[in-house]
């Protein structure tokens, strides 16, 4: 019985912190999820004002991961052309301006 005792994973201080982990609630708060749902919303704005053909290169390429050689295929342009659409997106975003 002691031998099992001495065994508890919790009584370690090792384990505490994990333990003490996995009952924190890693979820974020109500404050943090306005706060996403607000940038959402000025993005999706920003978005809306967008040409198509800058819309489609930037969800391929940020969304959809695709690589700027297959963005480049997919739409008939050049490597160039690819970049310079995504810059000029990007310029357009909220959040991109205050990432960089």
């Amino acid at each position: 019985m002691d031998r099992l005792r001495a065994e508890r994973p919790w009584q370690s201080a090792d384990g505490a912190q994990e333990t003490l982990e996995h009952l924190a609630d890693q979820s974020p708060g109500p404050e943090l999820i306005a706060e996403a749902r607000s940038d959402l919303q000025a993005v999706e704005r920003a978005m809306r004002v967008l040409p198509l053909r800058h819309q489609h290169i930037l969800v391929a390429l940020r969304v959809h991961e695709l690589t700027r050689e297959e963005v480049a295929v997919r739409h008939g342009l050049s490597l160039r052309r690819v970049d310079t659409t995504l810059r000029q997106a990007l310029l357009h975003l909220p959040l991109a301006r205050c990432a960089a």
